[in-house]
């Protein structure tokens, strides 16, 4: 038998080994790499074709969002009327509130001023007398337009000519009485003008 006899040293035959595990690591390292890059390029083009989907989409909805504003844009008879027919159903017919206030007025009364909110008015008015400011509340009362009627105040009040103070002689003869009523309104008469 012949015996097998090993020339080389060893520093060789390691560094054999060693480049062979070098080329091994590089060619994992690669691969590794290449599977990255697939990877990444099929989930970069995945998102790209949600983007596509949803843009187009968008595009659809804007040019309909588009084409309902180029109708409304091209009648404007009806969004007048659509207008109109608004105000009429929240519109206060205030005409109506001052006809009545002044129906009940007697004597030398007199109506300063009226104030109005969705759902009340304020009257101001003059009177010679209380017994007046009263019987004008009853009659208020008796109107279907208002749920309630009340006298806020009523107090004394002198009208004064500012220019001719020093010829006022009889301030206590000319008093009046300033009388504040506040009515509620019932929405559903005041727009039919119906009675109690």
């Amino acid at each position: 038998m012949i015996p097998d006899i090993n020339l080389l040293p060893k520093s060789k035959k390691v560094v054999q080994k060693k480049g062979s595990f070098a080329k091994l690591f590089i060619i994992l390292l690669i691969v590794a790499i290449l599977i990255f890059y697939a990877i990444n390029y099929y989930l970069v083009h995945r998102d790209i074709q949600d983007v596509k989907g949803k843009t187009d989409q968008l595009s659809a909805q804007i040019a309909e969002q588009q084409a309902e504003l180029d109708q409304l844009n091209n009648t404007p008879e009806a969004t007048l009327a659509q207008s109109i027919e608004f105000a009429e159903k929240y519109q206060t017919p205030v005409s109506t509130i001052i006809d009545v206030a002044k129906k009940y007025i007697t004597g030398s009364g007199e109506l300063a001023g009226l104030d109005y909110t969705d759902k009340s008015v304020t009257f101001t008015l003059y009177f010679d007398n209380l017994n007046e400011a009263s019987t004008y509340v009853r009659n208020l009362k008796n109107e279907a337009i208002f749920e309630t009627v009340e006298l806020q105040s009523a107090s004394a009040f002198t009208e004064v000519d500012v220019d001719n103070v020093e010829d006022e002689t009889d301030l206590e003869g000319s008093a009046q009485y300033k009388a504040i009523i506040v009515a509620t309104l019932d929405e559903k008469e005041l727009k039919s003008g119906g009675e109690k």
